[in-house]
């Protein structure tokens, strides 16, 4: 080739960028590149030198630049003004970039370029970090969003102070109680009188008549017989005076037997009280009566029932129906709790009688310990904000209380505890048995909080039936639509069942969920073909509407193509069943065969990274629709496209992201000290606000939108994601060590927690009631080495071990195996091999899935491994990165790097699905 006629630019060019040669050093080199380089600028490693790339061209004077402008000629990049004959001579590839030197003309392709990232030019390593402190107060514990709620119904119902003598002559009967006392035989003269007393009441009672059943009551005719009894139980006889004279011959009786019992048990003092209590509630001295009660054992918990005497055995089984004798409560053989019980009754009908609700209220609820009847009593007579405290500070049924507050018209309280403890459907249907009217109001409620949470498909189905709301569900149905995802499938076909008017406008949403690739819209639909499915069964449907069998005709191909391409959810049972209610018997025939239900995983999927990108990805997420969050540090976050195309940019710091499961909304985390800066991500339309800064430590990566768990200082947290500022719902404190990891799922909430060093703890929490289920410990690996935990949403924990104290020992880390193990029960423990002993970041869990990280020398390298096989499905390596990021999402793994990178897996069918540069 002859030597271009021209080996330089002159004069004023439109320059692309600029050539630097390696002349005077790569320090020298990199000098001159920095003092071109612009934000959004490119530089690439060519040719020994480096080629800066502006964002946009600028004009320049090739006599001050300081290397070969580079002058863009079609897809070229040229460095000398080459004519068009001179260019077809050369055959430059499109993209390359053109140099001329030594009197030659030189064509480099785009690929021969190795992308530079000027930021790690800075030498850091004489800077040392400092420790700095804010200058405003320390952070405040997270609030609660509910004050614990203290009823003092003593002082509500107006009842005098407790005598200071009764808290100890009850707790002498617990604990009488608890060991099981048994008062020995009366004796002395205050017995043989009882003994009187009581054969003079047999006297003037007479002998005991049968007492007849009421029909058709199982009653017992010998032993192991069982009969069925058709007599009409006779009316109580009028009380005579021998009757009444009986009755107070076998109360005194009692009082001799109780006061002789309880003194050889409790002692004088205490028995003398008894005594002196059941006098004033028998004289009607109501106000010393109950200063003086003491309560019993019942439904609200304390000491269970237990009786003083000796019981008799019966003589037969048969279950007594009919009326007690009177003297048959309490005696020498009798039980002391079921008189007072009964005592105690007899007090609570004369209150109500004299229009004493509130004292009447109190006896229900502080002696009989039958709060739910004091709730329910309190309510039949209009004090229902008082009904509400009481069944909240009672602890009783969460959809009770919801009702109770409900019904008070609190409903701001009566939502808190709702979403609190997940008691809306309790609730709902507690309102709809006594008040349905207010059942159709707290539907609406419930699902403006569903709603409000992301939720709009179960919204939507929730006031599906109530009259006047459809309008509103069918709205929540076009917001499912627009986010995506399985439930905006879903929506898609209860919107078509709806109103068959506005099929036109849905089709080509419905077409291109259909036409969507695999790795974008697999799984929505599916969730399609399922509602579909369900649809006709709710209806009773051979065949489906004319619209919407054309759309299952499509699903059923698309379904068929998903299959072929190795999706493990579609049946040929399924694709038949389809295909039948689409009214199309040539689709059924023509069905291809299937692969197996579920393929199994292929060999091991090896990929090594392409070029990196230009900005740190601090996290990395999977949306619905194939496209992905990416937290690029203090630039923000962005939502793209699985081609790389950028959908939203949020301006706010994004270190991590925290997505909700309807995949409409996330919460960014940035550190700013001890604190984080939380700011809330609409992913729908791009939106983000700051929220506020909390003194947070670990958090879970999801939520559900409404509930976010995260853990302050020795606590985990259930944080209200919806309020302005930072509150919790629910907060279990006094967590032993450090939290080290919080994930969750529909049904449980798991918590990594390290009592001591080298040991953990996972704590697993039942959702909605939060309440503690199991603590499993999880021991730590060989000695020598320290152990990083995680945990899955399955309560699954993987731990990866790291040099630790082994590395000062001076033994060859080379010929150290790691071991991922993998903890289901503490019996459980098994561990798969993943490579030499290199880990230093804690590693991922997934469901049936876990990652490791790990530095090599110029790269990371990824493993997962698939905790139920235990087997090593893919390794990734990034060159030139430092720090990785991994996250699950089912069957799929999302990868970010340091290095600008993202990738995703298909770990089910064991394919590359996302590689994007950032």
């Amino acid at each position: 080739m002859r030597p271009p006629r021209q080996a330089v630019h002159r004069g004023s060019v439109e320059a692309s960028g600029v050539f630097l040669s390696p002349n005077g050093g790569e320090a020298t080199l990199r000098e001159r590149a920095l003092s071109l380089w612009t934000p959004g600028a490119e530089i690439h490693r060519l040719a020994g030198g480096l080629a800066v790339l502006f964002p946009t061209p600028r004009r320049m004077l090739t006599r001050e630049s300081p290397g070969a402008p580079l002058v863009r000629r079609g897809t070229w990049l040229c460095s000398a003004p080459l004519a068009n004959d001179e260019l077809e001579v050369l055959a430059a590839p499109p993209g390359s970039v053109v140099l001329v030197h030594g009197g030659k003309a030189w064509a480099l392709p785009h690929g021969a370029a190795t992308l530079e990232d000027p930021a790690r030019w800075l030498d850091l390593a004489s800077f040392e970090g400092a420790s700095v402190q804010g200058l405003g107060p320390a952070p405040e514990p997270v609030p609660e969003a509910l004050q614990p709620l203290k009823l003092a119904l003593r002082q509500r119902a107006s009842v005098p102070a407790e005598s200071p003598d009764a808290a100890e002559v009850a707790e002498a009967l617990r604990v009488a109680l608890a060991k099981g006392l048994q008062p020995p035989p009366a004796r002395g003269f205050r017995a043989f009188t009882g003994r009187v007393m009581r054969a003079l009441a047999r006297f003037l009672a007479g002998p005991g008549t049968a007492v007849a059943k009421p029909p058709g009551v199982v009653a017992s005719a010998g032993p192991g017989q069982l009969v069925r009894s058709s007599t009409v139980p006779a009316p109580p006889p009028p009380p005579t005076w021998q009757s009444r004279l009986a009755d107070w011959l076998n109360r005194a009786a009692m009082k001799a037997a109780m006061a002789s019992g309880l003194a050889r048990i409790l002692g004088a003092r205490q028995a003398e009280y008894f005594n002196r209590m059941m006098r004033f509630f028998e004289d009607g001295d109501l106000e010393q009566a109950l200063r003086h009660a003491i309560p019993l054992g019942g439904e609200g918990g304390g000491p269970a029932r237990a009786a003083l005497g000796v019981p008799k055995p019966r003589e037969d089984l048969s279950i007594p129906l009919g009326p007690r004798s009177p003297g048959a409560a309490i005696g020498l053989g009798g039980d002391l709790m079921e008189e007072l019980r009964a005592l105690y009754r007899r007090t609570f009908q004369r209150l109500e009688r004299a229009g004493e609700i509130e004292r009447a209220a109190f006896v229900l609820a502080e002696l009989l310990r039958a709060h739910e009847e004091a709730v329910l009593f309190l309510e039949r007579h209009g004090r229902l904000r008082l009904a509400a405290e009481l069944a909240e500070s009672r602890g009783l049924p969460a959809g009770l209380v919801v009702r109770q507050w409900f019904l008070a018209d609190d409903v701001e309280r009566a939502l808190l505890v709702a979403r609190r403890t997940g008691a809306f459907a309790d609730a709902m249907l507690r309102l709809n048995r006594t008040h349905p009217d207010r059942a159709r109001s707290f539907a609406l409620v419930w699902a403006g909080a569903l709603a409000e949470a992301g939720n709009y498909w179960q919204a939507a189905d929730v006031v599906w039936t109530i009259p006047g709301a459809m309008s509103l569900a069918l709205g929540w149905l076009d917001r499912a639509i627009e986010v995506g995802g399985s439930t905006g499938a879903r929506a898609l076909v209860r919107r078509l069942s709806a109103d068959a008017e506005v099929f036109g406008e849905i089709r080509p949403r419905a077409l291109a969920l259909l036409q969507a690739p695999l790795e974008e819209d697999g799984g929505a639909r599916f969730a399609f073909a399922d509602e579909l499915k369900g649809l006709a069964e709710k209806t009773k449907q051979a065949v489906l509407s004319p619209p919407l069998a054309a759309l299952a005709r499509g699903t059923v191909r698309a379904l068929a193509r998903d299959a072929g391409e190795g999706a493990g959810w579609v049946t040929r049972q399924e694709l038949e069943r389809l295909a039948r209610i689409a009214g199309e018997p040539a689709v059924e025939a023509d069905l291809p065969p299937l692969p197996p239900v579920r393929p199994r995983l292929g060999g091991l999927l090896v990929h090594r990274a392409g070029v990196p990108g230009q900005r740190r990805v601090y996290d990395v997420a999977l949306l619905p629709g194939g496209r992905v969050l990416a937290a690029l540090g203090e630039s923000g976050a962005e939502v793209c496209t699985r081609d790389g195309r950028r959908v939203h940019l949020f301006d706010v710091p994004a270190h991590s992201v925290v997505v909700s499961d309807h995949g409409d909304r996330a919460i960014a985390v940035a550190p700013r000290g001890d604190l984080k800066l939380l700011s809330r991500l609409d992913l729908r339309t791009g939106q983000a606000q700051r929220w506020c800064e909390a003194p947070l430590r670990a958090f879970a990566k999801d939520y559900d939108g409404d509930v976010w768990f995260a853990s302050e200082v020795g606590a985990l947290l259930a944080v209200d994601a919806r309020a302005d500022g930072l509150r919790a719902l629910w907060r279990l404190p006094q967590l032993p060590g450090g939290v080290l990891g919080i994930a969750r799922n529909r049904a449980q909430c798991h918590v990594l927690v390290q009592p001591d060093w080298g040991m953990g703890e996972r704590w697993t929490l039942e959702l909605p009631s939060l309440t503690l289920r199991a603590r499993t410990e999880l021991e730590g690996g060989a000695k020598g080495t320290m152990s990083l935990f995680a945990v899955a949403p399955d309560g699954t924990v993987a731990c990866a071990d790291y040099p630790g104290l082994l590395a000062a020992t001076g033994q060859p880390l080379e010929a150290v195996a790691q071991h991922l193990r993998v903890f289901r029960t503490r019996e459980f423990q098994r561990s798969i091999e993943i490579g030499s002993l290199a880990a230093n970041r804690p590693p991922s869990a997934g469901n049936g899935f876990a990652a490791a990280v790990s530095p090599t020398p110029g790269s990371v390298q990824v493993t997962v491994a698939d905790t139920a096989q235990l087997a090593v499905v893919a390794r990734v390596e990034l060159p030139g990165a430092h720090l990785a990021a991994v996250r699950f999402t089912g069957e799929a793994v999302a990868i970010a790097d340091d290095a600008g990178r993202v990738l995703a897996l298909d770990l089910a069918r064991g394919r590359l699905t996302h590689e994007l540069r950032r």
